[in-house]
């Protein structure tokens, strides 16, 4: 006979009698949401004179899974006996079926409604027992019940229907089937969710369309594997589409999305924009910087301009308060972008200042400055014989024969001499005569 306890009630697994429950499955003591317990098996003699002038006597009394002791279970059972003289088949049945035994037993918490507390001498070996006859207990209730699916309006036995395990809303499998599969196929996939009128209005108002109140599997279930993967890939692409903080995990095997952290980490207001740049993919837990997107360098390193040149650009040429540049400012933070183009200018402003006052070694690519003398040149980094004019490598034994070369821009000038400069000019402090 199995046991419905008529809705969900608090069961606490208690060891050795102790009061204390928990929900860790670590601990001794743990506490399960239960609807439905294991049955309860009864034999009973019945004499040739019941009930008129003898009662029913118990041959055995067994507990599925042995959650309850037998002998407390037999003298339970012999006390509803006593209390039915006139016959105890009906009333032992009732008794079991909707959990009045328990409070026989006296396992019904007093200072709690809905509570029972199961003394048990292995509560860890026994509650997934009790957890897996629950889920089977419930799957053949609902089986079993008739149901008005919201689409077709017709009424549907519970094997033919789903019921979604957010709200709790049932729907006929078949109609849910080609309403997800046509919403997948056309791109819809914010209507892949519940289709109960209530989870509809609620999923309208939702600022975030994937509200949907649908997981995965199930999904899976009614659509099948083929269409819950293009439902995952709309999916995570519409969501990059509408939610500019949500990016790609570079990986390349990857690619997942990877949305902004919903907690970061505790910052001086100095750092808030580098600590807001940290990611990390859910799929692979690689973590890196949303700007340059590299390995995580730490909010004080600064990101290497080359990798951020790109979106740097586009919001460079895009014009001020342009739709571009505030997607932009979202998606990386107003603060780094300044910060990185305050650093682009500095960088393009240097080199244009080394291109023009400097020539860059033909051995070691360093930059040399020449402020005075003649143009050829020995790096004092890697000892390079090198013309500080056209920057050519010159023949280390005879440097100077560069400048004998007729037809070429070096002919004559081993010195640079601007004919303005030649010239003298008098030295403030001192006077003409």
């Amino acid at each position: 006979m199995l046991i419905d306890l008529g809705g969900q009630w608090q069961v606490n697994l208690v060891e050795n009698g102790s009061a204390i429950a928990s929900s860790d499955p670590t601990c001794r003591n743990i506490s399960l949401q239960l609807s439905y317990l294991p049955p309860i098996r009864v034999a009973l003699f019945l004499p040739n004179t019941y009930p008129l002038e003898d009662h029913a006597k118990v041959v055995t009394a067994h507990a599925a899974h042995s959650w309850l002791n037998q002998t407390t279970l037999r003298a339970a059972v012999q006390q509803i006996i006593d209390d039915h003289p006139e016959g105890v088949i009906w009333p032992l049945f009732e008794h079991v079926r909707d959990g009045t035994v328990l409070s026989t037993l006296q396992l019904d918490s007093p200072s709690s409604s809905r509570t029972l507390n199961l003394p048990h001498s292995t509560p860890h070996l026994l509650a997934p027992h009790l957890l897996s006859h629950n889920t089977l207990a419930a799957n053949l209730s609902f089986a079993s019940t008739s149901f008005d699916c919201p689409i077709c309006l017709s009424t549907v036995k519970g094997s033919h229907c789903i019921r979604i395990a957010n709200c709790g809303h049932v729907a006929c499998r078949d109609c849910l089937g080609r309403f997800w599969t046509m919403s997948i196929q056309t791109g819809e996939v914010e209507k892949v969710g519940c289709v109960d009128e209530e989870c509809v209005k609620r999923a309208a108002k939702a600022d975030d369309f994937i509200w949907s109140g649908v997981g995965e599997e199930e999904v899976r279930n009614v659509v099948g594997e083929m269409m819950l993967k293009r439902w995952q890939t709309l999916r995570e692409k519409r969501m990059i589409e509408r939610d500019p903080t949500i990016v790609r995990c570079p990986i390349e095997l990857c690619q997942a999305p990877v949305p902004r952290p919903t907690a970061v980490v505790e910052q001086d207001a100095e750092n808030e924009d580098e600590w807001n740049r940290l990611r990390v993919c859910p799929s692979c837990n690689f973590s890196f910087c949303l700007a340059c997107r590299r390995t995580w360098h730490g909010p004080i390193t600064p990101c290497k301009i080359v990798a951020v040149d790109q979106f740097l650009k586009a919001y460079i040429l895009a014009e001020p308060n342009s739709a571009e540049r505030l997607r932009l400012e979202r998606q990386y933070g107003k603060r780094q972008i300044l910060k990185l183009v305050a650093a682009h200018e500095e960088a393009k402003a240097n080199n244009a200042w080394l291109k023009q006052n400097t020539m860059a070694c033909p051995g070691c690519r360093i930059n040399v400055e020449k402020t005075m003398g003649c143009n050829h040149m020995k790096c004092g980094r890697c000892a390079m014989h090198f013309c500080y004019q056209c920057g050519v490598k010159l023949n280390a034994a005879n440097p100077y024969s560069h400048y004998s070369m007729k037809n070429t821009p070096c002919f004559g000038n081993l010195f640079n001499v601007d004919p303005d400069e030649a010239e003298w000019q008098p030295m403030e402090g001192f006077e003409l005569i």
